[in-house]
C-alpha cells in the first residue's frame, strides 16, 4: 500500500488529528505556511487568478457570506493593516491607477447605466456623512486636487475639451443658466495680473458678480459655496477697496 492509498483509506482520522495539531502549534503553522507562500507564490497566485476567472460566481457568493459572519473581525484586521501599511497602500493605489486607468474608464462606460442609480442613492442615504467627511479632510482634498491638477494639467484640459465637443447641448443649457442670472461687476479687478480669478455671483439669482481667486472660487461649492466666497472676498479685499 502506497501513501496516497493510506490516505485515502485513512482521511477522517488524518484530517481531525491534523486539525488538533494545528490549534496547539499555531506559530509553527503560520511560519510554515509564510515559507510555503513564498515559495511558492507566482505558482499559487496564477492558479487563484485563474480558479476566479472560471469560478468567478462561486468566489463573489462564498466571500460576500463570510463578510457576513465575519465582519467585525474583517474591519477590526482591516484598520490594523490600514495603520501599518498606510503609506505603502497609497503608493500601490497610485500606480494601479495609473497603470489600469483606461481599463477602469471602460469599466465604469460599460456599466453606467447601472452605477449611476446606485451612486445617486448611496450619496442621498449618505448625505451627512459625506459632509462630515469634506469638513474634516477639506484642507487635505484642496491640496490633492491642486497637486493632481498641476501633474495632469494637459490631460485634463483635453477631457474637458472633448467633453465640450461631445456635449454641446449640455455646455449650452449650463451657459444658459450662468448668462439668465446676468453679470454685473460691483467693482474692477484688484489683483495682479499673475493671479487668475473668477467672478463670483453674490447670491445665486442676481446679477451682481466680484472679482475672487480662481483657486479660492472653486475651493468650496454646494451650499456653502456663496457665505465663503463672500467672506473670502471681504477679507482678501480689505484694504485695497
Amino acid at each position: 500500500m502506497n501513501r496516497r492509498e493510506y490516505r485515502q483509506m485513512h482521511r477522517k482520522e488524518i484530517n481531525r488529528y491534523a486539525r488538533k495539531w494545528n490549534s496547539t502549534h499555531p506559530e509553527r503553522v503560520k511560519q510554515y505556511c509564510l515559507k510555503s507562500y513564498n515559495k511558492h507564490r507566482d505558482k499559487k497566485l496564477q492558479y487563484a487568478r485563474e480558479y476566479y476567472q472560471t469560478h468567478k460566481g462561486k468566489c463573489c457568493r462564498y466571500a460576500r457570506k463570510y463578510r457576513k459572519v465575519h465582519k467585525d473581525e474583517i474591519n477590526q484586521y482591516m484598520r490594523r493593516y490600514d495603520r501599518v501599511h498606510k503609506d505603502k497602500k497609497l503608493q500601490y493605489t497610485r500606480e494601479y491607477h495609473q497603470a489600469h486607468r483606461d481599463e477602469a474608464r471602460a469599466y465604469y462606460n460599460g456599466r453606467k447605466d447601472r452605477l449611476r442609480p446606485y451612486f445617486r442613492e448611496y450619496r442621498k442615504a449618505h448625505k451627512e456623512e459625506i459632509k462630515q467627511y469634506r469638513l474634516k479632510h477639506k484642507d487635505k482634498m484642496r491640496r490633492y486636487n491642486q497637486e493632481h491638477y498641476q501633474v495632469h494639467r494637459d490631460e485634463i484640459k483635453e477631457r474637458v475639451l472633448s467633453y465640450a465637443q461631445a456635449h454641446p447641448d449640455k455646455i449650452r443649457q449650463r451657459n444658459a443658466r450662468h448668462k439668465g442670472k446676468g453679470f454685473v461687476p460691483l467693482i474692477d479687478n484688484p489683483f495682479p495680473p499673475s493671479i487668475p480669478i473668477d467672478w463670483h455671483h453674490l447670491l445665486p439669482n442676481q446679477p451682481y458678480v466680484v472679482p475672487i481667486p480662481r483657486s479660492i472660487h472653486r475651493a468650496v461649492m454646494g451650499e456653502r459655496h456663496y457665505i465663503h466666497n463672500l467672506s473670502t472676498f471681504l477679507w482678501l479685499t480689505e484694504g485695497l477697496i
